[in-house]
């Protein structure tokens, strides 16, 4: 097997991290961690110079995958770096990218991590049983908007992967699982899809669909939707943003019960 070689890419402003990167790199999760998740990757906070970090380490890639992201595209924690760094350079919250680390044998990539500052907010998941939903929901919406006006198409956009500060005006959304996104983005039926998965109720999800096309509408009133928006913005209504909302919920539920009778399917097969 080849020797391992460790990888260790620090963000401007830690560089005093990367002694502490490259003991996890080398090491894995150190002692005195704390788990905050364990089943597909490893989420764990540390602690350094006093500041609380979140770790998240990516399961091992399949055979194909490990040789992929070292000779074609780069590993999920590095697209996670790179996609915070995109994102704060847009004025868009997410927690401050610290640090990115891989392990690799040879052409073959074995760990990878991403580290990030903790920020100590909850996620919007639930948003129902909130007293200040309905000013939470209105200001989530003004916030879709500016990610659609900066062209951000966040794939994995769902309750857990987005933070709320705050539980009255002004909140602050932070953004997090960055590694599937694209920037650029004015197709109107892939930005419409980040609807697709915000809420297991098809209602709810039409509901923030409506805020939407209401913070679209405000947005217009007040001069602040520019020439260069996409043009479904500059048009939609706030019906119009609903049912497209719950078609987005609809293809999404449908593809994963798709899949969930193509695993009972060949679960079957193989027990025959």
């Amino acid at each position: 097997m080849s020797a391992s070689k460790y990888i260790t890419v620090t963000a401007p402003g830690f560089e005093d991290f990367r002694r502490t990167a490259e003991s996890i790199c080398r090491h894995g999760m150190p002692a005195g961690a704390e788990i905050i998740y364990d089943e597909r990757n490893r989420l764990f906070r540390i602690r350094h110079n006093g500041q609380p970090y979140i770790v998240k380490a990516f399961r091992r890639p399949n055979p194909v995958n490990s040789v992929a992201y070292v000779t074609v595209r780069r590993s999920k924690a590095a697209r996670s770096f790179a996609n915070a760094l995109r994102l704060t350079a847009l004025g868009i919250d997410t927690p401050r990218a610290a640090a990115y680390m891989e392990v690799r044998h040879g052409l073959h990539l074995a760990e990878s991590y991403y580290v990030c500052r903790d920020v100590a907010s909850p996620q919007i998941r639930h948003w129902e049983r909130r007293p200040d939903m309905n000013a939470m929901l209105d200001a989530f919406a003004d916030d879709i908007v500016r990610l659609h006006l900066k062209g951000v198409w966040h794939k994995d956009f769902s309750p857990g992967n987005i933070l709320v500060e705050g539980t009255q005006p002004p909140y602050r959304f932070h953004y997090i699982d960055l590694n599937r996104m694209r920037f650029g983005v004015r197709d109107r039926r892939r930005l419409m899809s980040m609807f697709g998965r915000m809420h297991d109720l098809r209602e709810m999800v039409a509901d923030l669909g409506h805020r939407y096309g209401l913070a679209l509408e405000r947005a217009r009133r007040a001069g602040s939707l520019p020439p260069s928006a996409p043009a479904f913005m500059h048009t939609m209504t706030p019906d119009a943003a609903a049912a497209e909302a719950a078609a987005a919920w609809d293809e999404f539920w449908g593809r994963m019960a798709r899949k969930r009778r193509m695993k009972k399917i060949l679960k079957t097969a193989s027990h025959k």
